[in-house]
């Protein structure tokens, strides 16, 4: 049987209506975007700020070259900013990874025409579309935070509906169809379709599971609440990513495990993975071919106001440009490859599950695959073995 090809989707085409000419598009979309400058040059500046960034993550041991599923994988892990050298505590700003500085260009200066290519026009449409309508989305989803034990497909389903969904050049969104709830429209009653698909990844030989949302080139991974969704960060520090220590642990398992077997699934480059609670966000990239794996702050997707929890707009531009990473993505610089702290992901994998992930991990087909591994708990040893 032939390999089959990889990504699992068509990149969206763009084109701008016949109606109109490009420099009429070009125009119609700054005008949209100079009602919301304020909102987003204030976002912008923080995103280029110690509020978001990136470190890199080690891993110390992994159970990746077992057949697991997601939610049973293990890894044991070290950030670069948890080193006791203080040369090796350094931090990857936003502005570094994603060309940001486009779009602060596009909103000051007109005469940027030709550096703003058709795809990031679309983009940034979409950006304006979704400002020009946030506070119905925040209705909504205040309507949907008042329920007190809100499902996780139920929180998939409209999060992905009325925000993933709506800051996204890519039209295909897929729901896991691991949620028996769930239904063919956005249960908040707008009757927006919902696309419920199988998507499984991996291979039975190593990590493999479902994952709660595909858009596009963009996996997420929706948590009720994850370990650490609260209080995440120590109040006296000085950095946002000086984490109490295993408030994450029991999430990072398995978005890690899904961030590593995504980028092998999509046959290069590197993508996000983006893990988001009812409360929050966390974003995860892996880099195949330089073994780097990146991990973000984690973001706040609301604040409070006299009005009602709002989404936090930082966070909505920071969901964007992850979620629209292909048009964004500045690569990963060469001064990252040369810092050197890798994953060290093939230290735990033999010829066999180094090839498997190479070349044959695969989208689809994986919903009923049994895991080799087992939770296990016996007096006070407890932990995730393997079956014999």
């Amino acid at each position: 049987m032939a390999e089959e090809t990889y990504p699992p989707f068509k990149i969206a085409k763009i084109e701008i209506s016949k109606t109109i000419s490009r420099r009429q598009h070009f125009q119609r979309v700054h005008k949209k975007l100079l009602n919301h400058k304020d909102v987003i040059f204030e976002a912008l500046q923080q995103l280029e700020s110690d509020w978001a960034g990136f470190c890199f993550v080690k891993i110390l041991f992994c159970n990746a070259d077992e057949s697991c599923n997601f939610t049973e994988a293990y890894c044991k892990t070290m950030r670069n900013v948890q080193e006791k050298n203080p040369a090796g505590r350094r931090i990857v700003w936003i502005p570094d990874l994603f060309d940001v500085a486009l779009l602060k260009s596009f909103l000051d200066n007109e005469d940027v025409e030709e550096q703003i290519l058709d795809k990031h026009l679309v983009a940034f449409e979409k950006l304006g579309q979704f400002l020009d309508t946030v506070e119905d989305t925040n209705k909504i989803l205040q309507n949907e935070l008042k329920i007190e034990s809100i499902k996780e497909g139920r929180w998939a389903s409209i999060f992905g509906t009325h925000v993933l969904k709506m800051l996204a050049v890519y039209d295909q969104m897929k729901i896991d169809s691991g949620y028996c709830e769930l239904s063919t429209e956005c249960p908040c009653g707008c009757k927006k379709p919902i696309n419920i698909d199988d998507n499984s990844m991996g291979h039975e030989e190593v990590w493999h599971g479902s994952v709660d949302i595909l858009l596009g080139p963009t996996c997420i991974e929706v948590f009720n609440s994850y370990q650490g969704d609260e209080d995440d960060f120590l109040e006296s520090s000085n950095s946002a990513f000086e984490r109490k220590r295993g408030k994450l642990e029991n999430s990072q398992n398995q978005l890690i495990s899904e961030s590593i077997t995504f980028a092998f699934a999509m046959r290069g480059g590197v993508v996000p993975l983006i893990g988001i609670s009812k409360s929050s966000f966390i974003i995860y990239m892996y880099d195949p071919d330089d073994d780097l794996l990146y991990e973000s702050t984690s973001m706040p997707l609301f604040l409070d106001s006299v009005k009602g929890r709002q989404l936090h707009f930082s966070s909505v531009v920071a969901l964007w440009i992850a979620i629209n990473h292909s048009y964004f993505f500045k690569g990963v610089q060469a001064s990252h490859v040369e810092f050197g702290y890798k994953a060290n992901l093939q230290n735990f994998l033999g010829e066999e599950q180094h090839e498997i992930y190479q070349k044959h991990i695969r989208m689809g087909g994986l919903r009923h695959v049994n895991s080799n591994v087992v939770e296990f708990k016996a007096g006070m040893n407890k932990g995730k073995f393997k079956r014999f």
